[in-house]
């Protein structure tokens, strides 16, 4: 492990290493005068966000003006980035912001254009990642984020749909990462301990590869050439069963819980909350709306929502009994809870392939919430208005 990740300046094709070396000066210096009591790697990789390419050439064209890209500094496990602007443009800039990515769409019912239940959220800088369905990894393999820089997986709750690809993820994060970064933080209701010990524990289901992957010479030689150090060790996990409330929190977000409605006595089931510097969102996760989600998403910045059904309930009881709702009964509890804007998700059946059927439906819940609403579809990019 490291007990302080190097610094990674990712460089834009058009700029010198040697301009970005200069940069990187000013970081650390800024970052020491942040963090007095960090001691910050003395490590260094440039790289080129132009993967095509191996190395990073000057170009005259670039100006004094032009934005620097982006630097990561990752110090005692937590990661700060910045942009990085020239000197003439006041330094450095810190980003605060969320985007949330939305990795699987579907349900259970396996569709080629929808995988299952998956949102990769970027709360200033940091990665958080909230189930993790069929094609989770497969979809972040899609996007640009390193899955060695996700830390947090929350899980909603364990029906297979959401927590399925929970083992590649995790696997080919502990791989790609070759003991270089920080064990993965689990978080989830009430079963999420034991299904993390029996995937990866003592005599677990994958004891077998693990083992191989630390002794075979092949697995070894492999590690070396990720850079890995001394004799690898196990996957590395910190699994927790948790109830509603404050979970979890880093240096400018924190995630929090609420119970939602959807397969209890079977299963326990939470919704989750994120609120950062740069904006809030809820995942429901699998729920009928009700009081605890409308409390959670209060005035929130995007709400991630289950899909409705074609039609509604008002009868509260038969609802709960069979976990199904509207179009209406969406709208109202969106407009409830203030939230600014909703996103649909967990989509399931034909009806949302049909530009005509959907569209009724975003209209019917047009007809009682104001807000914006966005019909989610995998690899979509999502954030506050």
């Amino acid at each position: 492990m490291w007990p302080y990740r190097v610094v990674v300046i990712d460089v834009l094709a058009q700029h010198s290493r040697e301009m970005a070396l200069v940069e990187y000066d000013h970081v650390v210096q800024s970052l020491s005068t942040q963090r007095a009591n960090h001691s910050l790697s003395h490590g260094v990789r440039v790289r080129s966000t132009d993967r095509s390419r191996d190395r990073v050439d000057a170009d005259p064209r670039c100006s004094r003006d032009a934005v620097w890209p982006i630097v990561a500094v990752v110090v005692a496990n937590q990661v700060l980035r910045y942009h990085v602007r020239c000197h003439a443009c006041g330094g450095i800039e810190g980003i605060r912001m969320l985007k949330v990515t939305l990795l699987g769409t579907g349900s259970p019912e396996p569709r080629a254009n929808r995988h299952g239940s998956a949102h990769l959220v970027e709360a200033d800088g940091e990665y958080l990642l909230f189930d993790c369905g069929p094609g989770a990894t497969q979809r972040l393999a899609a996007t640009d984020v390193p899955i060695v820089e996700i830390d947090f997986q929350f899980f909603t709750h364990h029906h297979y749909d959401h927590n399925v690809d929970f083992a590649q993820f995790a696997l080919v994060r502990w791989d790609q990462g070759a003991g270089k970064n920080s064990p993965l933080q689990v978080y989830g209701p009430k079963g999420t301990e034991r299904y993390v010990d029996q995937l990866f524990g003592a005599g677990g289901v994958f004891e077998p590869d693990i083992v191989a992957r630390m002794n075979h010479p092949m697995s070894i030689e492999m590690y070396r050439s990720r850079d890995g150090e001394g004799h690898r060790q196990r996957i590395a996990l910190g699994a927790k069963d948790i109830q509603p409330g404050l979970v979890c929190s880093g240096a400018t977000w924190q995630v929090s819980a609420a119970p939602a409605v959807h397969a209890q006595p079977y299963h326990d089931c939470l919704s989750y909350r994120v609120d950062c510097d740069g904006g809030s969102v809820v995942i429901t996760g699998d729920t009928i709306p009700c009081r605890s989600t409308i409390e959670l998403a209060r005035d929130v910045d995007l709400l991630l929502h289950m899909a409705p059904d074609k039609n509604d309930w008002d009868d509260p009881v038969v609802a709960r009994r069979f976990g199904t709702f509207g179009p209406r009964n969406l709208a109202e509890a969106a407009a409830e809870s203030g939230a600014k804007t909703l996103v649909i998700v967990h989509k399931m059946g034909d009806r949302w392939d049909d530009p005509i059927e959907s569209q009724l439906i975003l209209d019917e819940i047009g007809q009682t919430y104001e807000g914006r609403v966005i019909l989610g579809e995998d690899l979509m990019e999502v954030t506050p208005a």
